[in-house]
């Protein structure tokens, strides 16, 4: 699972939407760790 960590102070509420709704709406890509991701029951 990935977390997502902004700083408040050095980011404006907008600049942490925008990041925010791109990692939200960005694809996961497979990779080493697909098979892990797969036994995650939801």
């Amino acid at each position: 699972a990935n977390i997502l960590c902004l700083p408040a102070r050095f980011i404006s509420i907008k600049e942490a939407q925008e990041i925010t709704t791109a990692f939200l709406t960005t694809a996961f890509e497979g990779g080493r760790h697909a098979n892990r991701v797969g036994k995650i029951s939801c």
